[in-house]
């Protein structure tokens, strides 16, 4: 699909409104806070890449950009290990040499969420879906301390070549990428733990601008196409997870259709798996047990949102799985 499209400042003023999300508003708390922070630009957050950065050497970088006048400021970011906000233009921090070799990856605190639900640990073989750009790929790989087998699926030749630049970029050795479409990986090898971020409208993404790609007009059609692709490659998820393995579901967007309503639809397909609350702590939502007069399976309350003007960044949907 092609948008005509020619950005205009008014129209970036406009979109402040809450006309688009207006159908949200019922399970949006202070709505008018939401709609508020969707149109402010999330906050620049870089994480500290363990396999080839120290803290130390972390501390004397942060030190240093300051002094130097290329921050403004840093924070440690709420609730996400190894991870800073930084008060500087988003360019500014990609243009620097330790973002070229790999002692930082750029990525929003909320992508990070989807990694620590799934918990990797040493050893294990673990497969990403849809992994491109690499930041959840490489941070799963950092905390696998870059050892046991780690597959990076991505379809697209272009996304796929951006993957390779980041593995390499920071460092990573023990991924193995490959190039199949998701809902047909091949059901010949089984996996401990599944990472499924898949394809969504991106909702949640789009903060304090427009974007030539985002579905504005709500196309059904279109719509309705991601949610079959998105059961789809739960579907072949699920078949490729291990008994007792564990399998994160997740998106950037807050369609109940796209997040929930694919929990429900999973879980009455298979039965052997069921929904898991991986404790992460923070200002997050329960997940939706109804929307638009459908009730969905009360295990999606152990699902979370979340929410621009509750925890500073992107918009998310995490659902956490085991499999019997």
């Amino acid at each position: 699909m092609v948008w005509a499209f020619v950005y205009n400042p008014s129209m970036a003023k406009a979109y402040q409104n809450p006309e688009y999300f207006s159908t949200y508003s019922e399970f949006i708390p202070n709505f008018d806070k939401f709609c508020q922070a969707q149109s402010t630009p999330p906050p620049v957050v870089i994480r500290r890449n363990q396999l080839k950065c120290t803290q130390a050497g972390f501390d004397s970088f942060l030190k240093r950009h300051i002094d130097n006048g290329a921050f403004k400021g840093f924070r440690p970011a709420d609730f996400v290990d190894d991870c800073y906000e930084i008060d500087a233009a988003k360019s500014t921090v990609g243009g620097l040499l330790e973002h070229h070799v790999g002692f930082f990856y750029i990525m929003g605190a909320s992508s990070v969420l989807p990694v620590m639900a799934l918990d990797p640990k040493e050893g294990e073989q673990i497969l990403d879906m849809s992994a491109a750009p690499g930041g959840k790929t490489c941070l799963m790989a950092q905390l696998m301390n870059d050892r046991g087998l780690l597959v990076a699926n991505e379809p697209s030749h272009l996304r796929r070549r951006v993957l390779k630049a980041s593995l390499d970029r920071m460092g990573v050795s023990n991924t193995f990428v490959t190039s199949f479409l998701g809902e047909a990986f091949p059901a010949t090898h089984k996996f401990d733990r599944i990472l499924l971020d898949g394809p969504c409208s991106a909702e949640g993404s789009l903060r304090g601008g427009w974007s030539k790609s985002f579905d504005y007009e709500r196309n059904g059609e279109y719509r309705a196409g991601l949610q079959r692709l998105q059961l789809k490659l739960l579907k072949r998820a699920s078949e490729l997870l291990k008994p007792g393995g564990r399998l994160v579901y997740s998106t950037c967007t807050y369609d109940p259709l796209e997040n929930e309503a694919q929990v429900d639809a999973i879980l009455k397909h298979d039965q052997s798996l069921s929904v898991f609350d991986p404790g992460l702590v923070g200002p997050w939502q329960s997940g939706l047990t109804s929307w638009q007069g459908r009730h969905y399976n009360p295990q999606v309350q152990q699902t979370f949102r979340v929410l621009p003007h509750l925890y500073n960044s992107w918009g998310f949907f995490v659902a956490t799985f085991i499999k019997q």
